[in-house]
């Protein structure tokens, strides 16, 4: 490995192998001692290894103080998966639902507040349901002002006042 390495950030062919790779120097290839420095893989994995030695899932519950239900779970994975499937899994959703409003609705909000630029989100919010008889929320009505650049914050006027 030593002559190797001043071939850094060049591509090196491997050959005979059933799979053919270019692998580039310096790109760190995960092995299991890279898995195992993970304490949440480390326990899991002596999870598993109390459970080969003993052979009783019961037994080693009770052993680590863990639900069964928890230890099968992590023993599925184990057994599908190796030890990558005792990492974490990502825990956050893969779509987030986006708030919808009818394009007709936007345009009504959008009209009342150039129309009225002063008013509040609450007033325009009382204003549409008063007059055009449709309840919308003050928190859909600012939406809807922010995405179109309606929405102009100023500054409250600070007071200096002089000490004696």
């Amino acid at each position: 490995m030593k002559q190797l390495k001043k071939f850094k950030g060049t591509s090196l062919h491997i050959s005979n192998t059933p799979f053919k790779k270019t692998i580039k120097r310096g790109t760190k290839i995960k092995t299991k001692l890279d898995l195992t420095k993970d304490p949440n893989v480390r326990k899991r994995l002596k999870w598993i290894q109390h459970y080969e030695k003993h052979q009783n899932a019961r037994l080693t519950c009770r052993y680590f103080g863990i639900s069964p239900t928890t230890f099968y779970k992590w023993k599925n994975r184990y057994k599908k998966y190796g030890l990558e499937g005792l990492k974490d899994r990502n825990k956050r959703p893969h779509r987030v639902r986006q708030p919808q409003i009818e394009p007709e609705l936007e345009f009504l909000i959008i009209t009342v507040r150039e129309k009225f630029p002063t008013w509040s989100k609450e007033k325009i919010s009382v204003f549409i349901e008063k007059y055009l008889d449709i309840k919308v929320s003050p928190s859909t009505i600012y939406r809807v002002l922010k995405r179109n650049n309606l929405i102009e914050r100023t500054r409250k006027l600070t007071w200096n006042f002089k000490k004696r």
